[in-house]
């Protein structure tokens, strides 16, 4: 399998790119930001069971449309709540909260997390001939996190990266970055 993963700042065309490429391989898997994805939790809410039957209790005019966009992984359940299409004043502030990124998770959570899934992502490779597109899975989102809320320097971010690597180290991917 090969994993594509397409990176760069906003405003790039990181959303255009993966468009175009899905059109050209209309077989490949394609995951953008808010898609339940194997590597990345980007726009997603990551809850435990007795949060997510708050949300559900909370929430019950739409609860429906909440369990059609969860998925129960690790016995976590993994919410895409930017997927969900509603005028209810403060749902999606109100989800945002249970991200793993913008300071939400310690260092040690956040690095687990993001490793494990990694980690079962690059052990679930075959060598089947499918394509994966990422938009946003590798850099974007895990080091902002890391530089603005929990202040690694450049060397502690290098580390987790060579951590990351390894767990990649067997996979077929290639890198695209946009830059202006």
């Amino acid at each position: 399998m090969k994993s594509i993963f397409v990176e760069g700042l906003q405003g790039m065309g990181k959303s255009t790119l993966i468009q175009k490429l899905s059109l050209l391989y209309p077989d490949a898997r394609v995951y953008r930001e808010g898609d339940y994805c194997p590597v990345e939790l980007a726009w997603c809410s990551y809850v435990t069971q007795e949060e997510y039957h708050y949300i559900l209790e909370k929430y019950q005019e739409i609860e429906e449309e909440i369990k059609k966009w969860t998925v129960f992984e690790d016995g976590m359940y993994v919410v895409m709540y930017t997927r969900i299409i509603t005028d209810i004043p403060g749902f999606h502030k109100d989800m945002e909260q249970y991200e793993i990124y913008n300071g939400r998770c310690s260092l040690a959570e956040l690095e687990t997390i993001v490793l494990k899934r990694y980690q079962r992502y690059a052990q679930n490779q075959t060598g089947e001939k499918e394509i994966s597109f990422f938009e946003c899975a590798l850099f974007q989102n895990i080091i902002e996190d890391l530089m603005l809320f929990h202040c690694l320097d450049d060397d502690q971010i290098s580390q987790f990266y060579k951590r990351l690597n390894f767990m990649l180290d067997k996979c077929d991917f290639q890198l695209f970055y946009l830059f202006q």
